[in-house]
């Protein structure tokens, strides 16, 4: 059994704790609790609100913490939204896995790496990741391709390349993954263009670093 400490208009009262049943002493009609100045006018909404707290300690902490922050904003919104960032893009999602299938499916790049059969690639260039995202799907994903469902991702693959000043491409094959609608086996293409991309920038990075040194 626990026993907690509450003040009823301005007057110390005890609440006891039972397992989940509390128990309340307290004087007068307004009921205040000396821990965050929440005040209610009922036994009952005290009661609960109490053990709403005794039942939640992250709740309990939000509620109490001194800091001048609204409490409301804290509750209503305990996950504060992701940003994208990239390219000055200003998606927004709940979580981080939100914003990085957001990024694998708009944020290509601006230099295209569609793989020819020669051992080349596009090297298509353009000054936004929103051009290239149009270069890619009018130029490489106009074709219809395999009629489905399901639809099979148009990905060509290629022979082993070194991107120049860039990452080594190991061979790859064409892709074969079949999905059930056109826009998703779209989508899967945009996924392979985004990891070359990646390779790309963490490649210059790495360089980078070993420059500063």
């Amino acid at each position: 059994m626990a026993t907690n400490n509450h003040s009823a208009n301005g007057r110390r009262t005890r609440s006891v704790t039972a397992g989940r049943l509390v128990f309340f002493s307290f004087a007068g009609k307004a009921i205040t609790c000396c821990s965050c100045s929440i005040s209610h006018h009922r036994l009952f909404s005290f009661s609960a609100y109490t053990l709403l707290l005794q039942d939640n300690p992250i709740l309990e902490r939000i509620i109490t913490d001194p800091s001048p922050t609204d409490i409301t904003s804290k509750i209503e919104n305990p996950n504060p939204p992701h940003y994208c960032q990239v390219d000055r893009c200003e998606f927004t999602s709940g979580t981080a896995r939100g914003i990085l299938e957001h990024q694998k499916n708009k944020h290509l790049g601006k230099v295209c790496y569609w793989r020819f059969q020669n051992g080349g690639f596009c090297g298509h260039h353009t000054q936004t990741h929103e051009e290239l995202y149009q270069h890619f799907n009018s130029v490489h994903l106009a074709t219809t391709g395999r009629q489905g469902p399901p639809f099979q991702c148009q990905w060509p693959g290629g022979p082993a390349i070194t991107i120049p000043n860039g990452p080594s491409l190991p061979e790859e094959s064409q892709c074969t993954q079949m999905l059930q609608k056109k826009s998703s086996a779209e989508r899967h293409a945009r996924e392979h263009q985004y990891k070359i991309w990646r390779k790309v920038e963490e490649s210059a990075a790495a360089h980078q670093e070993g420059e500063d040194e």
